[in-house]
């Protein structure tokens, strides 16, 4: 079961929904995301198709899904890849040179100006490196400045460490966790801490929770994101074997339940 922070009780102010969405092109998902909230278009592993820079040939589907967001007061979010800090190649989830993060992130700005920003994954270091962070996020962020000066900036760090928050910016969005719900207990303290530290930056926080079984374990999520002040949130009853499942590739089957709970009308 989940830990809960006590402290502020039923005043504590609940998260929004803010969901890792590898939906494909299909408007039928993100047509259920309710007003206000934040979500990923991802074409194929970013807006280019394998290691290429030929775009990716759905274009136009997730055009028209950017549009009609927009018109609903959803934000959407373009995905690119960074290469877990290696920028020596362009290898998928082995590295990727800062020219081609550069070409993909001009790319979204100019396929659809509706799009609220700009959401780096691999945001992480694959030999765990606690000063590389503020110049990882420095570069991106040149590259994002480059093409819109208001942008949002997601780090999808997924990892609750304080080295992680240094050389944040005001408004830009961190990821502090993306694992299971086994897990967001056992790392609760260091959650808390992250959170805490991210808010006296002036950052956003996002924890997303893969494998919440039912409705009472959401719940008790939702009260333990509430009590450490999260300010983005989404769960989902499916498993982290990529395997096996698309862990962020569908709603969960509670999906009504929790827009209920973090989006009331």
């Amino acid at each position: 079961m989940c830990i809960v922070f006590f402290g502020k009780g039923s005043e504590a102010r609940r998260p929004k929904i803010a969901v890792i969405s590898y939906w494909g092109s299909s408007p039928s998902l993100y047509n259920q995301l309710p007003s206000k909230s934040l979500a990923l278009i991802n074409p194929e592993n970013g807006i280019f198709t394998g290691q290429t820079r030929n775009l990716a040939i759905n274009l136009n589907a997730y055009q028209s899904i950017v549009a009609q967001a927009s018109k609903r007061q959803v934000r959407l979010l373009g995905y690119v890849p960074t290469g877990y800090f290696n920028h020596t190649c362009d290898f998928g989830e082995k590295c990727q040179t800062l020219d081609r993060i550069d070409a993909q992130v001009k790319a979204y700005f100019l396929h659809f100006p509706k799009l609220s920003g700009i959401f780096f994954d691999e945001i992480c270091p694959t030999s765990w490196n606690c000063s590389a962070f503020t110049d990882e996020y420095q570069s991106l962020r040149r590259i994002v400045r480059k093409y819109d000066s208001k942008a949002t900036i997601a780090f999808n760090v997924a990892v609750p460490n304080r080295c992680t928050i240094a050389g944040l910016k005001p408004g830009e969005i961190i990821v502090v966790f993306e694992n299971s719900f086994d897990e967001y207990s056992k790392q609760a303290v260091a959650i808390k801490a992250s959170t805490q530290a991210a808010h006296e930056a002036g950052a956003i926080v996002w924890s997303s929770i893969h494998s919440v079984p039912d409705i009472r374990s959401l719940r008790s999520t939702i009260d333990t994101a509430s009590n450490m002040n999260i300010d983005l949130f989404y769960a989902t009853q499916i498993g982290g074997n990529w395997t096996y499942e698309n862990t962020w590739g569908s709603l969960p089957t509670y999906w009504h339940t929790q827009v209920k709970l973090l989006n009331p009308k």
